[in-house]
């Protein structure tokens, strides 16, 4: 019975951990998914003050219209190659 409590209590204690970790990403996801929709909506801004078309902008960072609007809206973030365009 000692050794059924030994690992009930482990398991109890991984399954903690475990729950733990879910929530840390969950926030993580939120703000990362605010990061992206703050940032979007500022490119957006941006590109508007410049009076290019999305799909001006599109063609001069090499990518499609699509995932430009995606980007706006926060559905996507930047891609890791477009980095350098925006320092």
């Amino acid at each position: 019975m000692l050794q059924f409590m030994a690992r009930k209590t482990a398991l109890d204690t991984a399954v903690g951990y475990l729950d733990q970790a879910r929530r840390t990403l969950e926030v993580q996801k939120h703000f990362y998914d605010t990061a992206n929709a703050n940032c979007g909506a500022e490119f957006r801004k941006a590109r508007e003050l410049t009076g290019k078309s999305c799909r001006q902008m599109a063609r001069e960072l090499g990518i499609t219209p699509a995932y430009l609007s995606d980007i706006e809206r926060g559905r996507r973030g930047f891609p890791k190659r477009l980095a350098g365009v925006f320092r």
